[in-house]
């Protein structure tokens, strides 16, 4: 299904502490979508990707992924198809 999105819980408020590149202290605030980004890029610091987080857990996600497995590589081969033709 191409577009689909997959809701992933993340805080409404995010505060991050650090340094600035001359050794200052740094703190930055963000809300809503501005606190999505710090923890969306946390994650992937620590090693997380959005299958460690969705709502139904990496087990459904993954089920969903092989679900379309087929429908993905159909579409695939028919695109290859258009362009070789």
């Amino acid at each position: 299904m191409p577009g689909a999105t997959m809701d992933v819980p993340r805080p409404d408020r995010a505060v991050v502490r650090g340094y600035d590149r001359d050794g200052e202290p740094l703190v930055i605030e963000g809300t809503g979508y501005f606190a999505r980004c710090p923890a969306h890029g946390t994650d992937h610091v620590n090693g997380r990707v959005y299958l460690d987080r969705p709502p139904a857990g990496a087990k459904g996600a993954l089920r969903r992924m092989a679900d379309r497995r087929e429908a993905v590589f159909a579409r695939r081969a028919a695109d290859v198809a258009a362009l070789s033709g």
